[in-house]
């Protein structure tokens, strides 16, 4: 159970990380050095989805100590746009 829960956190620790660090650094580096980039991108997004559909729908079960903290984590979507 600890293990699963864990799991899902660092999946959706890669994917935030991803939203706000990696891909704002690769868009502004495609955009002023090489702007033929779009292909690293397009597999950053795909690494991005990939990481996003191992989340499950509800992070947290019913066994978890905080059921406060899963409702509001299953509130919270990200999308990225370009």
């Amino acid at each position: 159970m600890i293990e699963s829960l864990s799991l899902r956190f660092v999946d959706s620790h890669r994917v935030g990380f991803i939203d706000y660090i990696v891909h704002p650094l690769w868009e502004t580096w495609a955009d002023l050095v090489h702007p033929d980039a779009q292909e690293i991108l397009d597999t950053l997004e795909e690494n991005r989805d990939y990481y996003q559909n191992l989340i499950p729908l509800s992070p947290l079960t019913k066994e978890a100590p905080n059921s406060e903290l899963a409702a509001a984590a299953e509130k919270i979507q990200f999308h990225i746009t370009s």
